[in-house]
């Protein structure tokens, strides 16, 4: 056989076989693991079992013991695996680590942490920021565990756990439920945009055309915040500057990468009128936040678009129980647009949540008709708050109306329901 059609036939050989040499495993004396260790005597991953499988399996072999039907180190049970949802046979850790368009794409996978790189200096909305408008959000949102830990899309599954317990286990499970419900319905906060760097730090004619472009120069030193590392560029007319947030932002990606964040712009805030024709608007907003800076203008932007066409479509509904919920009202509040969602709560029997709104608008416009009204007389009940709004502040009063009258008469014939029943 010639040299070329050896070749050839190795290389259709590899190719037949590639999916069996994706995973290569080395068995020197340095690669095989020291199962004594604690660290590995108490591991109960699939990988850790099957290399103390393979390991027994060995040991045998070397001592003369013949297994029926398997001549090979790798048994049926091994083979199965691959038949198993992954979602399923592997930990959430663990599924978290493929990479599909679900988890890539939908921004399903992301965890946001507020205190990661927020401090008390940095510029978050004065307004937001008030304890009294935090307690109305948080209120207004809900939080009904149905909804908080419903499937969602591009997230694995764990298989469920049954356990027998006493009422009061039962009670302590449930208290422990609420509290990481209430952890995941924490918003992300609502900042003011961040204004552009532009400072020179020094002119230096002598390196003109020098490079072809610019060059920057990083502080790579650890444990220093996002906002504190100097990050300086040297552009080709030799004019040495502070970076830009852009520029700041790219180059920390390289040295410090957040897990989710691509150097490239997601596909799923490419063209976001399409994610908006099959109800992504939650996945944009998680994605939103791992992919760019909460005070930087293409997150707000971002946000801006999805609250304003949250609000055309009147979808309020599927927001509530979830952690933009309260972005999404403040927004509205703020620019004067509480029409839609004050008409969907009536609609919809909440009546202290569309009180509550009120008076988030009222503390943030004192100066309205609303505010002055309100003050004239403190003794108001929740329909008189609803109808002071309606009269002074309320651009579409005809369908507020009409929803405050149809709970009236829904009110009414519950209470002579009951009368009849009684």
């Amino acid at each position: 056989m010639s040299r070329t059609c050896l070749c050839r036939a190795l290389v259709s050989i590899n190719r037949q076989n590639a999916p069996f040499f994706i995973r290569t495993v080395y068995s020197g004396p340095e690669s095989t693991p020291d199962f004594t260790k604690n660290s590995l005597k108490n591991d109960e991953s699939w990988e850790t079992k099957k290399l103390k499988s393979v390991q027994e399996r060995v040991a045998l072999l070397g001592k003369g013991v013949k297994f029926e039907g398997d001549e090979r180190i790798i048994d049926n049970e091994a083979r199965r695996v691959f038949s198993v949802p992954h979602q399923v046979y592997v930990t959430k850790d663990e599924a978290n680590k493929s990479r599909d368009f679900a988890k890539n794409i939908l921004g399903n996978r992301v965890n946001y942490n507020k205190t990661s790189h927020f401090t008390k200096e940095s510029n978050v909305d004065p307004d937001f920021a008030r304890p009294e408008v935090q307690a109305i959000l948080k209120t207004i949102t809900g939080c009904d565990p149905k909804r908080v830990f419903e499937p969602k899309l591009g997230v694995p599954t764990e298989m469920p756990t049954v356990k027998f317990l006493t009422t009061e286990q039962l009670k302590k499970e449930m208290d422990k439920s609420l509290k990481y419900a209430e952890q995941l319905l924490e918003m992300p906060p609502v900042m003011l945009e961040r204004e552009e760097i532009d400072e020179v730090i020094a002119e230096d004619e002598n390196l003109d055309g020098y490079e072809a472009c610019n060059v920057v120069f990083t502080d790579i030193s650890e444990n220093l915040k996002l906002n504190e590392r100097f990050v300086v560029v040297r552009e080709p007319s030799g004019s040495l500057r502070k970076a830009k947030w852009a520029e700041r932002d790219r180059v920390q990606q390289v040295y410090f990468s957040k897990p989710g964040k691509t150097a490239i712009k997601p596909k799923l805030l490419e063209n976001m009128k399409i994610a908006f024709k099959h109800d992504l608007h939650e996945n944009i907003l998680m994605q939103t936040l791992i992919q760019h800076e909460p005070d930087s203008s293409e997150f707000i932007r971002i946000h801006q678009d999805v609250y304003n066409d949250i609000d055309n479509r009147g979808i309020y509904d599927n927001f509530r129980s979830t952690r933009f919920f309260g972005g999404l009202a403040f927004y509205l509040t703020k620019y004067k647009s509480i029409d839609g969602v004050l008409i969907d709560m009536v609609k919809r029997s909440l009546i202290s949540d569309a009180v509550n709104l009120i008076q988030l608008f009222c503390m943030l416009h004192p100066e309205s008709k609303t505010t002055s009204q309100l003050k004239t007389n403190a003794n108001h009940q929740q329909l008189d708050i609803i109808e002071a709004y309606m009269n002074c502040d309320c651009n579409d009063s005809h369908s507020l109306k009409l929803a405050v009258e149809a709970f009236q008469i829904s009110l009414e014939s519950d209470s002579n329901c009951a009368v009849a029943s009684s």
